[in-house]
């Protein structure tokens, strides 16, 4: 069955492909948004977050070759007609399917990291990082002596496996509105994608974004 998952994947095993050819850039109509069915702002989402995700590769620790490689191919360009309605809704799935993309690489690039290098006390850096950054994010970080005084003993229990001292996160975002309701992720981990993506832009129907880059509970706070 034809559906936005399919023009995920598919954008992902193109991406993939390109970078074995060492393609720089790789052209594309808006698959799906036509004879598919799919509404255009769909489409536009997936066939951005499947490109960006099939571009990531974890690089941190890779030699300068293997970098470059990675970084290929670095833009994929979309290409399609439409009225002015369709023009503005493949524009904000992009900028959606960059949004998901991001927090999605962001967690990756967090369980990626050696557990020797990514400790309680990085995670909870990175939690003050995200709620520095962020508007309407908060975040509360509670010590060993802090969870000890809320009766937090099966939590404390499970660290005492650890080397490191545990580092409690609760992370909240306040949407902005009239009577918003607060929402809080998974406060096991934290992922937050850093904005590290060439903006898209747009020129008569066609658009470009960057593609490579170079715990899941918390990188639904960027889509937030």
């Amino acid at each position: 069955k034809f559906n936005a998952e399919v023009v995920r994947k598919v954008a992902a095993v193109a991406v993939k492909k390109a970078r074995q050819l060492k393609a720089a850039r790789v052209g594309t109509i808006l698959h799906g948004a036509g004879v598919g069915g799919l509404d255009p702002q769909v489409a536009a989402h997936a066939l951005t977050e499947g490109s960006m995700l099939g571009g990531y590769a974890y690089t941190k620790y890779k030699s300068t070759d293997d970098q470059k490689q990675a970084a290929l191919p670095r833009e994929v360009v979309i290409v399609e007609h439409g009225d002015r309605q369709k023009i503005r809704a493949i524009a904000a799935g992009i900028k959606a399917g960059e949004i998901y993309a991001q927090a999605t690489i962001f967690a990756r690039e967090l369980v990626n990291e050696p557990a020797s290098n990514m400790t309680p006390k990085d995670l909870a850096e990175a939690a003050r990082q995200i709620a520095k950054s962020a508007p309407g994010m908060e975040v509360k970080i509670l010590n060993r002596a802090q969870c000890e005084k809320l009766g937090m003993g099966a939590y404390l229990g499970v660290a005492r496996g650890s080397d490191h001292e545990p580092y409690f996160i609760h992370l909240v975002y306040q949407p902005s509105g009239s009577n918003p309701k607060p929402q809080t992720p998974n406060p096991k981990s934290i992922t937050l994608e850093k904005l590290r993506w060439p903006r898209r832009f747009l020129e008569f129907g066609v658009w470009k974004f960057g593609v490579a880059a170079g715990s899941r509970a918390m990188d639904s706070s960027q889509a937030m």
